[in-house]
């Protein structure tokens, strides 16, 4: 049987420490959320920076 590997790559930075549960059957599930910025410029030429959810 081939060894299957799953790989996802997360951009930014951890919002909360992760909330780490048990389920029924005994293996652990992890809860985590990341913001990423958004940066632009607005009108007058300004540097914005968005780290709103």
């Amino acid at each position: 049987m081939k060894t299957l590997i799953k790989r996802a790559r997360l951009i930014g930075e951890p919002d909360l420490a992760p909330e780490i549960k048990g389920t029924t059957n005994g293996k652990n599930v992890a809860n985590f959320s990341l913001s990423a910025p958004e940066t632009y410029r607005n009108k007058q030429g300004e540097k914005i920076t968005d780290t709103s959810k």
